[in-house]
């Protein structure tokens, strides 16, 4: 479990083989069944600018979301590195699009 650096101190990531636990306090997500990246030739990723606006809009709503404002927001994904390597680029976009963090701070 990673926390990231955002001001709210409730987003972190999770690399898992499969779905978490329910735990209290703390909301689990992720888009791994929704969207697949659609592979251009032998490559894995990043996803295409719809897909990361899309997740953007999803990861927006839910730490907006009244019900989840105390709450620890998890994305987690499989321990496939394909998947680590494009939930960590759609979850740095968030950081730098939706919460004003530098490239760099968003790298870290």
């Amino acid at each position: 479990l990673v926390r990231l650096v955002d001001n709210s101190g409730r987003l972190y990531l999770m690399s898992t083989p499969g779905d978490p636990l329910p735990t209290h306090g703390v909301h689990f997500f992720t888009m791994d069944k929704v969207m697949r990246y659609m592979p251009f030739c032998a490559d894995f990723g990043p996803f295409n600018l719809g897909m990361a606006h899309h997740f953007c809009e999803v990861l927006k709503e839910l730490m907006g979301s009244p019900k989840l404002h105390k709450m620890k927001i998890v994305y987690y994904t499989s321990t496939a590195a394909n998947d680590t390597t494009n939930a960590i680029f759609l979850l740095g976009t968030f950081l730098v699009l939706h919460l004003g963090a530098s490239p760099d701070d968003a790298w870290q």
